[in-house]
């Protein structure tokens, strides 16, 4: 994807960060090492930060890892459980308020 097309979708809509994909992103991760995941969808060292999101207004999430494993990070840049993925892509947070609403 070109700077433009992804400059173009931040000005579109400037509070949604770019959707970089509509599925996680299934990353081994070590124990107590330290990462810092993608929020503004525009990295191109998808999950991980890559500073693109300079001037953006989005900031990258540090976390570290509470174990050793497979974990599966938000793609979408939407979840409600940032850095990890929560289904918000696939509609998971509609069903949510769904059973909250009693819809």
């Amino acid at each position: 994807m070109a700077a433009a097309d992804d400059e173009a979708k931040m000005t579109a809509n400037p509070k949604l960060p770019v959707c970089a994909r509509p599925d996680p992103y299934i990353v081994n991760v070590k124990a107590g090492e330290d990462y810092v995941w993608c929020s503004c969808g525009l990295s191109k060292n998808q999950p991980w930060c890559d500073g693109s999101h300079e001037g953006t207004g989005f900031e990258p999430v540090p976390f570290t890892a509470p174990i050793d494993g497979e974990f599966y990070m938000c793609g979408c840049k939407r979840s409600d459980n940032k850095p990890y993925c929560f289904g918000n892509c696939r509609g998971h947070d509609q069903q949510k308020k769904q059973e909250q609403w009693k819809i």
